[in-house]
Protein backbone atom coordinates (compact mmCIF):
# COMPACT_ATOMS: atom_id res chain seq x y z
CA UNK A 1 0.00 0.00 0.00
CA UNK A 2 1.50 3.31 -1.06
CA UNK A 3 0.73 6.61 0.51
CA UNK A 4 0.47 9.57 -1.82
CA UNK A 5 1.93 12.85 -0.67
CA UNK A 6 -0.62 15.32 0.53
CA UNK A 7 -0.99 18.24 -1.91
CA UNK A 8 -2.03 21.46 -0.29
CA UNK A 9 -4.59 23.45 -2.35
CA UNK A 10 -3.09 26.51 -3.97
CA UNK A 11 -4.79 29.95 -4.08
CA UNK A 12 -5.23 29.53 -7.84
CA UNK A 13 -7.16 26.29 -7.31
CA UNK A 14 -9.63 27.93 -4.97
CA UNK A 15 -9.87 31.02 -7.15
CA UNK A 16 -10.78 28.82 -10.14
CA UNK A 17 -13.54 27.25 -8.07
CA UNK A 18 -14.78 30.70 -7.01
CA UNK A 19 -14.96 31.77 -10.64
CA UNK A 20 -16.72 28.55 -11.69
CA UNK A 21 -19.33 29.03 -9.00
CA UNK A 22 -19.64 32.74 -9.81
CA UNK A 23 -18.51 33.61 -6.30
CA UNK A 24 -15.85 36.04 -7.52
CA UNK A 25 -16.16 37.92 -10.82
CA UNK A 26 -14.66 41.34 -10.39
CA UNK A 27 -10.89 41.63 -10.97
CA UNK A 28 -10.39 43.56 -7.73
CA UNK A 29 -12.36 40.94 -5.84
CA UNK A 30 -10.23 38.26 -7.44
CA UNK A 31 -7.04 39.94 -6.25
CA UNK A 32 -8.44 40.40 -2.75
CA UNK A 33 -9.62 36.80 -2.61
CA UNK A 34 -6.23 35.54 -3.76
CA UNK A 35 -4.43 37.52 -1.04
CA UNK A 36 -6.83 36.39 1.70
CA UNK A 37 -6.65 32.76 0.64
CA UNK A 38 -2.85 32.82 0.41
CA UNK A 39 -2.60 34.20 3.95
CA UNK A 40 -5.10 31.69 5.31
CA UNK A 41 -3.38 28.72 3.67
CA UNK A 42 0.05 29.93 4.82
CA UNK A 43 -1.13 30.30 8.44
CA UNK A 44 -2.78 26.86 8.40
CA UNK A 45 0.35 25.26 6.96
CA UNK A 46 2.55 26.92 9.58
CA UNK A 47 0.33 25.65 12.39
CA UNK A 48 0.38 22.15 10.95
CA UNK A 49 4.14 22.18 10.49
CA UNK A 50 4.77 23.37 14.06
CA UNK A 51 2.50 20.65 15.42
CA UNK A 52 4.31 18.11 13.25
CA UNK A 53 7.68 19.14 14.71
CA UNK A 54 6.28 18.91 18.25
CA UNK A 55 4.90 15.42 17.69
CA UNK A 56 8.16 14.25 16.09
CA UNK A 57 10.12 15.57 19.09
CA UNK A 58 7.79 13.80 21.54
CA UNK A 59 8.05 10.57 19.54
CA UNK A 60 11.85 10.75 19.55
CA UNK A 61 11.91 11.31 23.30
CA UNK A 62 9.56 8.35 23.87
CA UNK A 63 11.74 6.12 21.69
CA UNK A 64 14.84 7.13 23.65
CA UNK A 65 13.10 6.31 26.95
CA UNK A 66 12.03 2.91 25.61
CA UNK A 67 15.61 2.11 24.54
CA UNK A 68 16.95 3.27 27.91
CA UNK A 69 14.60 1.02 29.84
CA UNK A 70 15.23 -1.87 27.47
CA UNK A 71 18.93 -1.55 28.24
CA UNK A 72 18.25 -1.55 31.96
CA UNK A 73 16.05 -4.62 31.71
CA UNK A 74 18.67 -6.40 29.57
CA UNK A 75 21.24 -5.80 32.32
CA UNK A 76 18.94 -7.59 34.75
CA UNK A 77 19.30 -10.79 32.71
CA UNK A 78 22.62 -12.67 32.70
CA UNK A 79 24.20 -14.48 29.79
CA UNK A 80 22.27 -17.68 30.54
CA UNK A 81 18.95 -15.91 30.23
CA UNK A 82 18.28 -15.94 33.95
CA UNK A 83 16.18 -12.98 35.02
CA UNK A 84 17.29 -11.51 38.34
CA UNK A 85 14.16 -9.50 38.98
CA UNK A 86 10.48 -10.16 38.44
CA UNK A 87 8.21 -8.14 36.18
CA UNK A 88 6.71 -6.61 39.34
CA UNK A 89 10.18 -5.57 40.40
CA UNK A 90 10.74 -3.81 37.09
CA UNK A 91 7.40 -2.03 37.42
CA UNK A 92 8.33 -0.91 40.93
CA UNK A 93 11.65 0.36 39.60
CA UNK A 94 9.78 2.38 36.99
CA UNK A 95 7.56 3.92 39.68
CA UNK A 96 10.55 4.78 41.89
CA UNK A 97 12.31 6.32 38.90
CA UNK A 98 9.31 8.54 38.12
CA UNK A 99 8.56 9.49 41.74
CA UNK A 100 11.92 9.92 43.41
CA UNK A 101 11.61 10.73 47.14
CA UNK A 102 12.68 14.24 48.10
CA UNK A 103 15.76 14.07 50.33
CA UNK A 104 15.75 15.87 53.68
CA UNK A 105 17.91 18.96 53.92
CA UNK A 106 21.21 18.27 55.71
CA UNK A 107 20.94 19.11 59.40
CA UNK A 108 23.83 21.26 60.61
CA UNK A 109 22.98 21.50 64.32
CA UNK A 110 20.54 24.40 64.28
CA UNK A 111 18.98 24.92 67.72
CA UNK A 112 15.64 25.97 66.36
CA UNK A 113 12.59 23.96 67.35
CA UNK A 114 10.90 24.39 63.98
CA UNK A 115 14.01 23.39 62.03
CA UNK A 116 14.60 20.32 64.21
CA UNK A 117 10.97 19.22 64.02
CA UNK A 118 10.83 19.66 60.24
CA UNK A 119 14.05 17.70 59.81
CA UNK A 120 12.82 14.73 61.86
CA UNK A 121 9.48 14.79 60.03
CA UNK A 122 11.28 14.95 56.66
CA UNK A 123 13.33 11.87 57.60
CA UNK A 124 10.16 9.93 58.36
CA UNK A 125 8.50 11.14 55.15
CA UNK A 126 11.57 10.20 53.09
CA UNK A 127 11.52 6.67 54.51
CA UNK A 128 7.76 6.41 53.97
CA UNK A 129 8.27 7.32 50.30
CA UNK A 130 10.78 4.48 49.85
CA UNK A 131 14.06 6.35 50.25
CA UNK A 132 15.62 4.08 52.88
CA UNK A 133 18.89 2.32 52.00
CA UNK A 134 17.66 -0.91 53.63
CA UNK A 135 13.96 -1.19 52.69
CA UNK A 136 13.63 -4.66 54.26
CA UNK A 137 14.70 -3.48 57.72
CA UNK A 138 12.19 -2.54 60.41
CA UNK A 139 10.70 0.94 60.24
CA UNK A 140 12.65 1.97 63.37
CA UNK A 141 15.94 0.86 61.81
CA UNK A 142 15.05 2.52 58.49
CA UNK A 143 14.39 5.87 60.18
CA UNK A 144 17.53 5.73 62.32
CA UNK A 145 19.69 4.61 59.41
CA UNK A 146 18.33 7.43 57.25
CA UNK A 147 18.77 10.06 59.97
CA UNK A 148 22.55 9.92 60.23
CA UNK A 149 23.01 10.05 56.46
CA UNK A 150 21.71 13.64 56.45
CA UNK A 151 23.76 14.99 59.36
CA UNK A 152 26.68 17.39 59.15
CA UNK A 153 30.05 16.05 60.34
CA UNK A 154 29.74 17.75 63.73
CA UNK A 155 26.23 16.46 64.37
CA UNK A 156 27.18 12.99 63.18
CA UNK A 157 29.93 12.82 65.80
CA UNK A 158 27.34 13.52 68.51
CA UNK A 159 25.04 10.88 67.04
CA UNK A 160 27.85 8.31 66.83
CA UNK A 161 28.80 8.92 70.46
CA UNK A 162 25.17 8.74 71.61
CA UNK A 163 24.66 5.43 69.80
CA UNK A 164 27.90 4.02 71.18
CA UNK A 165 26.59 4.68 74.70
CA UNK A 166 23.59 2.54 73.73
CA UNK A 167 25.80 -0.34 72.67
CA UNK A 168 26.06 0.35 68.94
CA UNK A 169 29.77 0.08 68.10
CA UNK A 170 29.68 0.97 64.40
CA UNK A 171 27.46 3.15 62.20
CA UNK A 172 25.76 1.45 60.49
CA UNK A 173 25.73 -1.75 62.62
CA UNK A 174 27.09 -4.85 60.90
CA UNK A 175 23.73 -6.61 61.22
CA UNK A 176 21.74 -3.47 60.37
CA UNK A 177 19.97 -3.52 63.75
CA UNK A 178 20.45 -0.43 65.92
CA UNK A 179 18.70 -2.08 68.85
CA UNK A 180 16.74 1.03 69.85
CA UNK A 181 13.44 2.58 68.84
CA UNK A 182 13.10 5.50 66.48
CA UNK A 183 10.99 7.34 69.04
CA UNK A 184 13.78 7.18 71.63
CA UNK A 185 16.32 8.50 69.09
CA UNK A 186 13.90 11.23 68.02
CA UNK A 187 13.42 12.29 71.67
CA UNK A 188 17.16 12.35 72.35
CA UNK A 189 17.78 14.31 69.18
CA UNK A 190 15.22 16.93 70.11
CA UNK A 191 16.59 17.26 73.65
CA UNK A 192 20.11 17.71 72.28
CA UNK A 193 19.30 20.42 69.75
CA UNK A 194 16.31 22.25 71.22
CA UNK A 195 17.34 24.35 74.26
CA UNK A 196 15.31 23.78 77.41
CA UNK A 197 14.69 27.52 77.53
CA UNK A 198 12.81 27.26 74.22
CA UNK A 199 10.66 24.43 75.56
CA UNK A 200 9.91 26.45 78.72
CA UNK A 201 8.77 29.46 76.68
CA UNK A 202 6.50 27.29 74.56
CA UNK A 203 5.01 25.69 77.66
CA UNK A 204 4.31 29.09 79.21
CA UNK A 205 2.68 30.34 76.00
CA UNK A 206 0.55 27.21 75.78
CA UNK A 207 -0.45 27.55 79.46
CA UNK A 208 -1.42 31.18 78.87
CA UNK A 209 -3.53 30.31 75.83
CA UNK A 210 -5.20 27.45 77.65
CA UNK A 211 -6.21 29.23 80.83
CA UNK A 212 -6.77 32.81 79.68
Amino acid sequence: MTTEAVRWPQPSDLLTWFRTENVVNDTQEQSTATAVLSEAIGAAYLDWYQEKLTLESQLLQAQQEVMEWKGRCDRLIDGNGTRHVSADGINQALVVQKVKPHEPARFDGSQDLEVVTHFLDDVEHYVHQGGAVCPKASKDNQNIDTLWRFLSTRVFRWFEDAMRKRGVETIPPRDGDYGVTWESVRTSFRKQYVPESTISVIRKEWHALRYN
